[in-house]
């Protein structure tokens, strides 16, 4: 439960802190407002189905984790084969432990890897086409990879997406009251959490 708190939470700060973020969520594939719709009958909303309709709002809360990484570990392995790392042959019995918070902040990889740049995942962005999953490359890991992944990282993913879909396409986001200091403190209980609730101002769309 925690880190489900946490995966939404961050996002939601960030929505207060980022101007541009409302309106780039709101923009991008298909339009935040036209992914949520209404059942007829139930009147109840749901998210089409169609893996690409929450594309860019599942690589910013991919790219939320690297930043304000839930689980800065990956659970440590035994290397008892001697494999080879970074091209470094490692003795059997080895316990390996992998920095996946530093992975997505590769500034090898990433330009800039430890600022907050969401539009890097839009169309012709460096990172439009990555693979959060690490099956083709590993460029970011916010769930392990391999063998060793989350196995309920879809489910996971789908629930956030879902949620910040309706948080952005319900509320406007306001910046802080003037003179309001925004804490982004954190500290590590079984996860990455903030170190005091998230408070907001928010407002119904018109």
């Amino acid at each position: 439960m925690e880190a489900a708190t946490s995966t939404v939470a961050w996002p939601l700060l960030l929505l207060s802190l980022v101007a541009s973020l409302l309106f780039l969520l709101r923009r991008s594939h298909g339009r935040i407002n036209s992914l949520i719709t209404r059942n007829s009958s139930s009147r109840a909303r749901r998210l089409p189905p169609g893996p690409p309709a929450l594309l860019f709002l599942a690589k910013f809360l991919a790219l939320r984790r690297s930043i304000f990484d839930l689980t800065p570990l990956l659970r440590d392995l035994h290397a008892h084969h001697g494999p080879v790392i970074s091209l470094r042959l490692l003795f059997g019995g080895t316990l390996v432990n992998f920095l996946v918070a530093e992975i997505g902040r590769d500034e090898a990889v990433w330009t800039a890897a430890r600022e907050f740049r969401p539009e890097r995942f839009l169309d012709g962005g460096e990172g439009c086409d990555v693979d959060i999953t690490g099956s083709k490359e590993i460029k970011m890991m916010p769930f392990g990879a391999g063998r060793r992944m989350c196995p309920g990282y879809a489910l996971g993913m789908r629930h956030a997406e879902y949620l910040v879909a309706r948080m952005v396409r319900e509320l406007e986001w306001l910046p802080a009251a003037e003179g309001e200091v925004v804490d982004m403190a954190e500290t590590v209980d079984f996860t990455t959490v903030m170190k005091h609730p998230l408070r907001a101002r928010i407002v119904p769309r018109n």
